[in-house]
């Protein structure tokens, strides 16, 4: 037949590109097409643009195995799809995405007569596998630069329906993968992103995928000056569902390590709607630290995170490894490990509230209570409205943990501060109600009142009363002073 000559093959496809590229407003090319009648098709060099005339999809070779073909029952079935090389670019201005136009031309109820489908006269495609080989596939957008490249991806497909658009993959196995993440949000000024934000594009399918792993695979992860690698990650994933703006699928176990610290089990159901992620039974170990969240929301857009019932410990060496994620106004103190309880915590690029916290950083700090706190990142502006059940800090380590703070040198005569009662101000005026203050074994007292310029020592002030106090003068640590003299009290 005439179809089998390679001139006939590449008219046709010839014809058929300029037809699509026309229909779409976008160049699409084949170097070379071969058809084995009907048994085979291999198209190499090809190249897809989009509307703005840049790279879609770029590959060396497109190969198909046909298990089965009927002219007359408009059927095919085909056993294997492999690509390889090929290069894929995916761009958004967060309101659209580069290959919408092909979204909107297959499912669009306003198209011209001459291209509406009509389902009695479609093919009936079967596909089996799908085999992608040495992939560099891209994601763009305002804030995002996304790359996953080397390894393999394969699919291997139950039902590939093109009337319901739908696909049941039986599992999706990707290995030895490199994915790169660089995060510019911080870098850039798009300061006014709400939950309008667009990260899940509707795909206009419904794609089920039953097991789901990445095996073998390395990572990176880069914000601002930040970085984060993860080598040897395993991931297995269930009951993965995507379908229109929404993906939802179960970690079933995940391993990997990131610089000293190795992750040796999680699991979790998560979702994903619109740029909200939405995380249930959260629970994460390694060899020396724990997270186990009830529940766990951050929005993409707003940057606020809600827990619900934490418990956890993680050690110093885990903390180092994210460090640099830190406000900058934080440091660590080394080899202290950090434990942390609550019923609720929220944050948000601005404030931190939390119910029945339980902190503890090593043996510098511990602190139990209700704690509300704004500004938390600017040390002049900080703002609280907390009640503290128990708060036991070594004043040393506040200077460790907050080089920028300005506190007097006399303050730190005392080895430890206690207190516990309601907190309400910021660094120019605080109030404080019913507080129970220790200053070591020096003071210890019952205070009603308010301090202003807490950490402006030639400007303090400070209008306290005392409902209760005991003084041990010889616990004061006093630098050459062989006395103390009280000039007024009243």
């Amino acid at each position: 037949m005439a179809i089998q000559l390679p001139v006939v093959q590449n008219y046709v496809k010839d014809k058929l590109l300029k037809s699509l590229s026309k229909n779409y407003q976008a160049e699409w090319s084949i170097g070379s097409i071969e058809v084995s009648f009907f048994d085979a098709i291999k198209a190499k060099d090809i190249l897809f643009l989009d509307q703005s005339n840049d790279t879609l999809l770029k590959a060396d070779l497109l190969d198909m195995d046909i298990s089965f073909f009927s002219l007359f029952k408009k059927e095919i079935v085909l056993e294997d799809i492999h690509l390889v090389n090929p290069i894929v670019k995916i761009t958004s201005n967060d309101e659209s995405y580069n290959f919408d136009f092909l979204l909107n031309e297959s499912t669009s109820n306003n198209k011209p007569p001459e291209f509406v489908s009509d389902k009695s006269n479609n093919w009936n495609v079967s596909l089996s596998k799908f085999i992608i080989s040495n992939p560099s596939i891209s994601f763009k957008d305002l804030n995002n630069d996304i790359k996953v490249s080397k390894g393999e991806l394969e699919l291997n497909i139950k039902t590939f329906d093109i009337d319901n658009e739908f696909i049941d993959v039986t599992s999706f196995e990707i290995s030895d993968v490199f994915i790169n993440v660089i995060n510019n949000s911080v870098n850039t000024n798009n300061s006014n992103k709400n939950d309008s934000t667009i990260i899940i594009p509707d795909l206009g399918w419904a794609i089920d995928i039953g097991l789901l792993s990445l095996k073998n695979s390395d990572a990176i992860y880069s914000s601002d000056n930040n970085r984060l690698q993860a080598n040897e990650i395993n991931l297995e994933v269930a009951e993965f569902l995507y379908v229109d703006d929404r993906i939802e699928f179960n970690v079933v176990d995940a391993n990997t390590v990131v610089g000293r610290s190795e992750l040796t089990s999680f699991s979790s159901h998560v979702e994903v709607i619109n740029n909200t992620i939405h995380l249930n039974n959260l629970k994460l170990k390694s060899a020396n630290d724990f997270l186990d969240i009830d529940e766990l929301k951050y929005n993409f857009g707003n940057q606020w995170l809600d827990l619900l019932k934490i418990k956890s410990e993680i050690s110093f060496f885990t903390l180092n490894e994210f460090k640099h994620f830190l406000p900058a106004n934080i440091k660590l103190i080394k080899n202290q490990d950090l434990k942390i309880n609550a019923s609720n915590l929220n944050l948000t690029p601005k404030t931190i509230v939390s119910k029945n916290l339980f902190l503890k950083y090593g043996k510098s700090l511990t602190t139990k209570g209700f704690i509300n706190v704004s500004n938390y990142k600017d040390s002049k502006n900080i703002k609280t409205n907390t009640v503290v059940e128990s708060f036991d800090l070594k004043l040393q380590d506040l200077k460790k943990i907050f080089p920028s703070l300005q506190l007097s040198d006399s303050l730190f005569v005392f080895d430890r501060i206690n207190l516990s009662g309601e907190i309400i101000g910021g660094v120019k005026r605080v109030d404080v109600q019913n507080l129970s203050l220790k200053l070591g074994d020096f003071f210890y007292g019952n205070l009603d009142g308010r301090v202003e310029n807490i950490f402006d020592t030639k400007n303090l002030f400070f209008n306290l009363n005392v409902n209760e106090s005991k003084t041990n003068l010889e616990k004061a640590n006093l630098i050459n002073s062989n006395s103390l003299s009280i000039d007024s009290l009243g």
